[in-house]
C-alpha cells in the first residue's frame, strides 16, 4: 500500500514542481473558440459581424464550427441579424449600410456603450423592423440583440444529460475568448430542455460593463406582477431599482395575439353551415360556442364541408389548419396608454397594425392530382409489362438463346426511344386534361383570378404541375371563402404559405377577419408580449461632462392562461 511521506520529511535530492505550461483542458476550449472568433470569423475588435461573414453563403441563417470539450463536441453557431441581410439583393452594399447604421454613435455622451447595448435602446417604429419580426430569431426577440453567437449543447448520442453549471462554465470561457479579442458581440447557451437561455457580451474599450442576459419560463398563470402593462412596467422598474420618478419614459412595445383552429367537422347536408367551424363561430371569451362541429352530422356520405357550397369545387375537408390575428403597438413611451386591472386603452380596433397567418393542413385531399398520379403510373406499368413479353427470348430445341443480328438490336432501340416517347407524350395529354378540368373549375378564385397573381401563375397555359396548382387553387378557395372579397390579402398569404403573418392594410380587411374569428375587441388576447426597454443614468460613473453614463436595460414578457416567459437583459460590473 502507497504512503505519502510530508513534504517537510523527504529527501533533499529529490524536487517537486509542478509543469504550468501544459494547458487545462478549460484553457484548450477557450484558445479553440478564440481561434474560430478571430481567423474563421473575422471578429476581432468587432462589435458586429464582419463582411467576410456577411458576404458568406449561410450568413442569413448561421454559421457552425465544431470545438471540443473533455472529448465532447460543443458547436458554436454564428447568427447574423436577418433584418440587414436580403438574399436577392448586393450583398456589399448591405454590408457597408449595416455596419454605417451599426457603428455611429448619434451622442458622444453614448461612445461607451457597444452595438449591442445600442441595439438594446433601439425601438423601432415598424412591426417588421422590430424584435418581434417573423425575421427574428428566438434570442433576438427574447432580448433585442442583432448578431450573436450560440454554445450549442452536443447532442444526447454523445451526453445523456448536461449540467447546467458545465453549459454556465463553458459559456464564460466563450466570453473570455471574446474578451480576448476585444470582440463585444453576445454568446449565449440554453438551459434544460424547455429551455431557458442565458448570455453574456463583454464590455467594449470604452466601458467596464458587461451585458448579463437571463430567460425564466414557467408552465403555470402569470403572477399578479405581470398581469398587464401597468403593473409589468413597475415590475421593470423595480428590477432596476428605479421608478418612473426618476427616470426617462420606458419605450414600450406591445403585440396581442388571438389563435384559432380550423374545425375539420363536415356540415349538414342543407344550408350554408359555415357557423359550424371554431374559427367562424367563437364567443366573447374566445372559446368556440360550439366544440362538437360532429353534432348534426349524421354520417352520410354526401354531407358537405361547411367551407363551400353546393356545385362549388373543392375537397371535401377544409384545408386551413388554423388563423392567428396579431395586433401591434410598435413603439410608445410609458404613461401613452392605460393598462391596468380596470381599464385599457390597447384594443384592436385601435392598434396601429394588424398582422395575420394561415396555416394549411398537410395531408391535403388533392384528388385530381391523385387521380392524374394513377393514370401515368398506370400507364407507365403496362408499357413495361408490354416490353417485358416483347422481350421474351426464343430458346430453340437445344435450350440455347437464339442470336440476333445487329438490325435486330437497332430496331429494339428504336422501339424503347418510341416507347419513351410515347410515354412522355400520355402523360403531357393527361396532364394537360386535368389542368384543363382546374382552369374550369367552379370557384370564386377562378372567377377572380385576374385579381390573385399568384393562382394565376399556377394556373398558366405552359405549367402541367397538377399538384402545385390544385394545391393554390384549393387553399385560394377555402382562404377566399373565410375572407370574401379580401382578394390581396388572400394572394399574401398564399405567398407567405403558412410560414409567416402578412400585414392587414385595410379596414375592410380588418372587419372581414373579425367576422370570421370574433370582434377582438370583446375578447381577452389569447397572448400578451410586452418589450420595455430604459437607459438607466448610472450614480456611479460621470463622463466628461459630469452626467451619469447611460446603461441600457430591457425586459420581454411573453403571458397567457399557461405560461409566463420574462426575459431580461442588464448592465453588471465585467
Amino acid at each position: 500500500m502507497a504512503s505519502f511521506t510530508p513534504r517537510l520529511q523527504r529527501s533533499n535530492t529529490v524536487d517537486d514542481w509542478v509543469d504550468y505550461t501544459h494547458a487545462t483542458t478549460y484553457e484548450a476550449f477557450i484558445a479553440a473558440v478564440e481561434v474560430i472568433a478571430k481567423n474563421k470569423w473575422n471578429l476581432n475588435g468587432q462589435g458586429v459581424a464582419s463582411p467576410s461573414v456577411l458576404s458568406h453563403d449561410d450568413a442569413s441563417r448561421k454559421i457552425v464550427e465544431m470545438v471540443k470539450y473533455d472529448n465532447v463536441m460543443w458547436s458554436l453557431s454564428f447568427h447574423c441579424d436577418n433584418r440587414l441581410l436580403e438574399v436577392n439583393h448586393n450583398m456589399a452594399s448591405n454590408v457597408n449600410n449595416s455596419r454605417d447604421a451599426t457603428l455611429k454613435w448619434k451622442d458622444a455622451s453614448l461612445k461607451h456603450l457597444t452595438p449591442t447595448m445600442l441595439s438594446l435602446l433601439d425601438a423601432p417604429g415598424t412591426f417588421l423592423q422590430s424584435d418581434l419580426s417573423y425575421k427574428c430569431h428566438t434570442v433576438q426577440r427574447l432580448f433585442g440583440v442583432k448578431d450573436f453567437i450560440m454554445l450549442n449543447p452536443p447532442s444526447l448520442s454523445n451526453s445523456i444529460f448536461i449540467p447546467p453549471s458545465l453549459s454556465k462554465f463553458l459559456l464564460h470561457g466563450v466570453a473570455l475568448a471574446l474578451h480576448n479579442i476585444n470582440c463585444t458581440i453576445p454568446v449565449f447557451t440554453t438551459l434544460g430542455a424547455v429551455p431557458d437561455y442565458i448570455g453574456i457580451a463583454v464590455p467594449a474599450q470604452y466601458g467596464g460593463k458587461s451585458i448579463k442576459f437571463s430567460s425564466k419560463k414557467q408552465m403555470r398563470k402569470p403572477s399578479y406582477e405581470f398581469s398587464n402593462l401597468s403593473i409589468t412596467t413597475s415590475s421593470f422598474l423595480s428590477k432596476l431599482g428605479a421608478t418612473s420618478v426618476n427616470t426617462k419614459p420606458v419605450n414600450i412595445t406591445v403585440r396581442h395575439s388571438w389563435g384559432y383552429a380550423v374545425s375539420a367537422a363536415k356540415a349538414t347536408r342543407t344550408g350554408n353551415s359555415r357557423r359550424n367551424s371554431n374559427i367562424n363561430n367563437s364567443g366573447k371569451n374566445g372559446s368556440p360556442r360550439g366544440s362538437n362541429g360532429d353534432n348534426n352530422n349524421d354520417g352520410n356520405a354526401d354531407v358537405r364541408s361547411w367551407w363551400r357550397s353546393p356545385g362549388e369545387w373543392g375537397p371535401l375537408d377544409d384545408p386551413i389548419h388554423s388563423v392567428t390575428v396579431y395586433t401591434i403597438w410598435p413603439r410608445f413611451k410609458s404613461g401613452t396608454f392605460v393598462d391596468n386591472d380596470s381599464y385599457t386603452d390597447l384594443i384592436a380596433s385601435q392598434a396601429p397594425e394588424w398582422y395575420i397567418r394561415a396555416t394549411f393542413n398537410g395531408d391535403l385531399d388533392l384528388p385530381i392530382a391523385s387521380k392524374a398520379n394513377a393514370l401515368i403510373t398506370e400507364s407507365n406499368e403496362e408499357d413495361v409489362h408490354d416490353e417485358d413479353n416483347k422481350n421474351n427470348v426464343e430458346v430453340n430445341k437445344d435450350g440455347q438463346d437464339i442470336e440476333e443480328d445487329e438490325d435486330e438490336d437497332d430496331d429494339e432501340f428504336k422501339d424503347a426511344c418510341a416507347t419513351v416517347e410515347e410515354q412522355e407524350s400520355l402523360r403531357r395529354k393527361i396532364c394537360k386534361n386535368k389542368m384543363d378540368t382546374i382552369r374550369s373549375a367552379n370557384s370564386p378564385a377562378i372567377t377572380n383570378i385576374d385579381q390573385l397573381p399568384i393562382v394565376k401563375e399556377a394556373l398558366r397555359e405552359e405549367s402541367d404541375d397538377i399538384y402545385y396548382a390544385e394545391k393554390i387553387l384549393t387553399l385560394a378557395t377555402a382562404l377566399l371563402a373565410h375572407f370574401p372579397f379580401q382578394f390581396r390579402l388572400v394572394n399574401e398569404m398564399l405567398d407567405a404559405n403558412g410560414k409567416y403573418p402578412v400585414q392587414v392594410i385595410s379596414e375592410a380587411e380588418r372587419r372581414s377577419i373579425e367576422r370570421a374569428t370574433a370582434p377582438l375587441d370583446e375578447v381577452v388576447p389569447h397572448h400578451k408580449e410586452y418589450i420595455l426597454r430604459l437607459g438607466v443614468t448610472s450614480s456611479n460613473n460621470n463622463d466628461i461632462d459630469g452626467n451619469g453614463l447611460i446603461e441600457p436595460a430591457r425586459m420581454y414578457v411573453f403571458s397567457s392562461n399557461n405560461e409566463i416567459r420574462v426575459c431580461t437583459a442588464l448592465t453588471e460590473d465585467f
